[in-house]
């Protein structure tokens, strides 16, 4: 698995890149929210079109739905959430991840978009009424 990270003003893009896996994700995560920018996010986008993620189980997304519920009661009380997927699979995982957060009532804001531009105007406009 590959993946970029580009830090915005308010938040950040995450980029994943060929096949990945539940572990590399989870990996990602630990190392990411470790950063101190981490904590003054207000919104996150991870974009999947350019990965595989053939090779994860439905069941594994509970791994990932752990973390961030846990990092959205203690450090990262609110934010805005994007994901952009666009491979059947993909969207299935994404609205798995989508679905739990919210049977868990997180406090961030949750959607999943077919592109960046798409989640950006959601997350600006949202901001601009804020």
């Amino acid at each position: 698995m590959e993946f970029e990270i580009k830090w915005k003003d308010r938040g950040y893009v995450a980029e994943f890149h060929g096949p990945c896996t539940m572990e590399e994700f989870i990996n990602y995560h630990k190392n990411f929210s470790g950063d101190p920018r981490f904590d003054q996010l207000e919104f996150s986008i991870v974009d999947v079109t350019d990965a595989d993620l053939s090779g994860i189980r439905m069941e594994e997304g509970v791994s990932l739905v752990a973390l961030d519920y846990g990092a959205s009661m203690i450090t990262l009380p609110y934010q805005k959430f994007a994901l952009i997927a666009t491979d059947p699979h993909a969207l299935k995982l994404s609205q798995y991840y989508k679905n739990e957060m919210e049977r868990l009532e997180t406090t961030w804001e949750i959607a999943i978009f077919p592109s960046q531009e798409d989640a950006m105007k959601w997350i600006n406009q949202s901001h601009s009424a804020d």
